[in-house]
């Protein structure tokens, strides 16, 4: 195994730190009493590997990765990890009771990790499986307890479930806040003590790890982002300040480009829009978020004279709120309703609002790389 291992995200520390708060109430959940949680935070907050080790420390606990865009097919993998060869035709909620009563339990937590990759169908096809299991589980004679991981905030759960499965399951929150600069810190000294126990020869200069620390809690405290910016920045067993932030640069301008590359042409032009009028309002903030909102209808004005200006349809309101509420859940933005006299409020009109919650040079470089190689330009 790598003497780099410890900055994987499949590495599972001896002992977990920040997060022993959320353990605890994962831990406390028992057969007397059981809640199921609705497990929630952003990005590389810590929810998967909390998880995860409470998996570890616990009989009877099954993790059920949505690895794939279909539920389907995350529950067929689940079923062959535990050696379980499900039928063509089986339901998925049959697959996962076949697994479950294979060892007998007087009490199953079953969790649905990274529920949010089954992406826009999420509602469709997650929310009536998770309602028959439920059901099916209240047929049998042990407690249960059903988690759910995702970055889909609580008080937005009846956008994502259906009313059924809501009053059925009752969920309660169990948060994940954003990992703090020297809580980052924290986790990845942790991680690189590892590392120096086998390789003496890690040299990590003075405000390398305090530079990441800070970098990345001012866009999100994504872990996972941290490893694989440290991964980068080792270079002949270094990692100095310049390592770290040429690794930074390009990470961030390579996962927004490769999230523009990704959206349907209408929503990566409604967040090339987003990208504009937010320089506009934000001329001199250009590396440092968050900034200050802008206004959804300027952003709408600006799509609408795009599109007449490469000659295609614009598409009707309804969609384009659509493409805004995808682009809230992936990460991209904040939104909210500013109030006429709000200080942010530069229309002077009630109105929905947008926060660019990238970096706006990484966004300016994903947009500059995407025009050289494609010819494509939101503007």
């Amino acid at each position: 195994m790598s003497a780099f291992f410890s900055l994987s995200e499949r590495w599972s520390p001896n002992h977990l730190l920040i997060r022993d708060k959320q353990l605890n109430t994962l831990l406390s959940n028992k057969v007397e009493n059981p809640w199921n949680y609705w497990v929630t935070g952003e990005r590389g907050a810590g929810k998967s590997l909390t998880s995860g080790i409470y998996a570890t420390m616990n009989d009877g606990v099954y993790v059920i990765a949505c690895s794939s865009r279909s539920f389907k097919d995350s529950v067929k993998n689940f079923a062959l990890a535990h050696g379980e060869v499900p039928k063509t035709d089986d339901a998925p909620i049959t697959i996962i009771m076949n697994v479950i009563t294979k060892k007998k339990h007087s009490f199953v937590t079953i969790i649905f990790d990274d529920v949010d990759k089954l992406g826009q169908y999420f509602k469709r096809d997650f929310s009536p499986y998770i309602h028959d299991l439920y059901d099916r589980l209240l047929q049998t004679n042990f407690a249960f307890a059903i988690h759910v991981v995702t970055v889909f905030p609580y008080n937005k759960i009846e956008s994502f479930l259906s009313p059924p499965a809501v009053s059925r399951l009752k969920f309660k929150p169990l948060n994940f806040p954003r990992y703090s600069k020297e809580e980052v810190k924290i986790l990845i000294q942790q991680r690189l003590d590892i590392i120096k126990a086998q390789v003496s020869e890690l040299d990590v200069e003075d405000g390398a790890i305090e530079l990441l620390g800070d970098a990345i809690s001012r866009i999100g405290g994504d872990l996972r982002k941290a490893l694989e910016i440290t991964r980068n920045a080792i270079v002949n067993n270094k990692i100095t300040v310049e390592q770290v932030r040429s690794a930074l640069q390009k990470e961030k301008s390579n996962w927004c480009k490769e999230t523009i590359l990704k959206l349907p042409y209408h929503a990566a032009l409604i967040i090339g829009c987003i990208i504009e009028e937010t320089l506009r309002i934000n001329p001199n903030e250009v590396t440092n978020p968050p900034y200050l909102p802008i206004f959804w209808g300027a952003v709408k004005t600006k799509y609408i004279n795009h599109c007449s200006q490469v000659l295609i349809k614009p598409q009707r309101e309804k969609m384009l709120y659509y493409w805004l509420e995808q682009l809230w859940m992936r990460g991209w933005i904040d939104k909210f309703t500013l109030s006429k006299k709000h200080e942010w409020n530069y229309t002077h009109q009630r109105g929905i609002f947008v926060r660019l919650k990238e970096p706006l040079e990484y966004c300016q470089n994903a947009i500059k790389s995407i025009s050289e190689e494609t010819g494509w330009t939101p503007w």
